[in-house]
């Protein structure tokens, strides 16, 4: 009798419970960036400018630099190109200790209509004085954050 009642109705209330207090894929992606402000580099472009000479030293005034991570950057934040270019390895690393799967978070992106690339480059790409290695990003732009409620303007420093 335990085992019919548990199969019959505690098995599908717990999933129907589960399911409804999910955390979404928006407030997960907003939340792993919120974590990670402190580590986010917001830069004027993709690229310097003409007149954005590189100082070639961390103390130096840098007009392409609006801020500068204390520790490791795990963010990227392009203004001129509204886009967010987020370390793979990490968010993976933070998915796995917040209890869930990038992958499953990659597929509910895509399956949400948003739309991101991955690819693989530098994050301190542009500033000579930071030795930084090449590794495998994401890169998502502002107009799909905005879909999803997120919005970036709010890490610039100006």
């Amino acid at each position: 009798a335990l085992e019919k009642w548990v199969l019959r109705y505690f098995v599908p209330h717990n999933r129907k419970f589960s399911a409804e207090n999910t955390t979404s894929h928006e407030e997960f992606l907003a939340a792993y960036l919120n974590e990670r402000m402190l580590n986010t580099l917001v830069v004027s472009a993709a690229r310097r400018g003409a007149d954005e000479t590189d100082p070639g030293e961390r103390d130096a005034p840098d007009g392409y630099i609006h801020s500068m991570p204390p520790r490791d950057i795990f963010v990227r934040y392009e203004m001129a190109e509204g886009r967010v270019i987020i370390s793979r390895r990490d968010l993976s690393d933070w998915c796995i200790k917040n209890h869930a799967s990038l992958s499953t978070l990659l597929a509910r992106l895509t399956k949400a209509g948003v739309a991101f690339d991955e690819t693989v480059r530098r994050l301190g790409g542009g500033i000579s004085w930071l030795a930084d290695a090449k590794q495998r990003v994401i890169i998502i732009q502002n107009e799909e954050l905005n879909k999803l409620g997120i919005d970036m303007d709010v890490v610039r420093q100006d």
